[in-house]
């Protein structure tokens, strides 16, 4: 099963890809090839950080990683989910490469599957975060908050950490 770096045009096989993977997942946002290709033309975008698994001349499955160490969840079609791993592998093992300290991921608390993924692959929870709109007198407050919740003001020193979650599909 080769896995090879991105090649222009592979925003459609990413987007089909990961609409198929994630699609029973709570909340689903369709992703667009636009999108994807939109992102990767950003000044900072790497195409050597994109790794795609090939199965009969098809791309299949798809990794990616960013330079401050977030990594998407090898997403997969139905039927090649055993190539998970390698991808995983492939990405970590280029991270180490360019001496990339740590890899993190951020996903929705909800999407039980790609958790225990990421569990099971030595990733373990450092944060939890929610995300709420409402006006700010309807917010909960300590005393309406479930007992495994906390909230805190986001501190000054925390801020970059916060812009680096942009999504990584």
């Amino acid at each position: 099963m080769p896995i090879r770096s991105y090649q222009p045009g592979d925003e459609d096989a990413q987007a089909r890809i990961y609409n198929v993977a994630t699609a029973s997942l709570p909340g689903f946002k369709p992703s667009k090839p636009e999108e994807i290709a939109r992102r990767y033309q950003a000044a900072d975008s790497d195409p050597t950080t994109r790794y795609y698994s090939i199965e009969n001349g098809e791309v299949v499955g798809y990794a990616v990683f960013g330079s401050n160490g977030r990594v998407s969840c090898p997403w997969c079609l139905p039927g090649p989910e055993d190539l998970r791993e390698p991808l995983l592998e492939t990405v970590v093992a280029e991270m180490k490469r360019r001496r990339i300290a740590e890899a993190w991921a951020a996903y929705r608390a909800d999407w039980s599957p790609v958790l225990d993924f990421l569990r099971g692959h030595a990733f373990s929870q450092k944060r939890s975060i929610i995300n709420y709109v409402a006006e700010t007198s309807r917010l909960p407050t300590g005393e309406r908050l479930p007992s495994n919740r906390v909230i805190s003001h986001l501190e000054k020193n925390e801020l970059p950490r916060l812009v680096e979650l942009t999504p990584v599909l």
